[in-house]
């Protein structure tokens, strides 16, 4: 496991944005799993015997590599096969169209298809779906379609989780970041049936903090709605952040 996560390190900084920050000599037992240049990686599985699987979404940047892949020999390998990961306007449900998250749970790679590419006007019916592999012999083993009108364009499937102990063959949580506008929830399908449902919809629980400041590369970005009296401090103080 401490192998593992050094190589999910490394393999983290080497994508595009912090590629200027990356140390020219690494610390002893650090090792580059795999350097992705012009893609960032948004998803990472690593399996027992230490085999890794990268999630490539193509909502940011529509680009040429499989959505989702393995690392072999420091390089991304499509994963279940090139077929599947097609960048294709076709036959959405039996491709990935652009994968944001996934996790392992035993030898299944369960893959969270969000649909949405960069440079595509909306998010087209049978592209947004769950699907899970078995990783030894990469046959599909489930699934599962999100279809409209259950699905909205305001809706961001980010990531998912796997639960073995409740429903007859386990329940997929599903969080929803919302894309546009205020549309937070956590949807949940049960495995065996397919059924979706959508709970705590805008709930505070899912929804942004107001006033919440994160950093990202060095700068302050805030919520654009509210400004706690300690970010507004910190901005006027500072004078540069962005707010979102």
């Amino acid at each position: 496991m401490k192998n593992q996560l050094l190589k999910i390190a490394v393999l983290m900084l080497t994508t595009t944005a912090l590629k200027a920050h990356m140390p020219q000599v690494y610390p002893s037992g650090i090792t580059v799993a795999v350097s992705l240049p012009d893609v960032e990686p948004a998803g990472i599985a690593v399996s027992d015997n230490d085999r890794i699987f990268l999630a490539l979404p193509r909502g940011g940047v529509n680009h040429p590599y499989p959505s989702v892949a393995e690392v072999i020999n420091g390089k991304p390998v499509a994963f279940p096969n090139e077929k599947m990961n097609e960048n294709t306007n076709t036959d959405y449900a039996d491709h990935l169209v652009s994968v944001l998250g996934i996790t392992l749970y035993k030898n299944t790679l369960w893959i969270l298809d969000q649909g949405k590419r960069a440079g595509i006007d909306g998010i087209p019916n049978g592209a947004t779906k769950i699907v899970a592999v078995d990783i030894n012999n990469k046959k599909v083993l489930k699934n599962i379609p999100i279809p409209k009108p259950f699905f909205r364009e305001t809706i961001q499937l980010n990531d998912l989780r796997f639960d073995p102990i409740h429903g007859k063959e386990g329940t997929i949580y599903i969080s929803n970041n919302g894309f546009a506008k205020p549309d937070q929830s956590i949807i949940v399908a049960d495995v065996a049936t397919g059924r979706l449902r959508e709970l705590f919809k805008n709930a505070p629980e899912v929804s942004p903090v107001k006033g919440f400041m994160t950093f990202v590369e060095g700068r302050p970005h805030q919520f654009k709605n509210y400004q706690s009296n300690y970010a507004a401090r910190w901005c006027k103080r500072h004078r540069d952040y962005t707010r979102f």
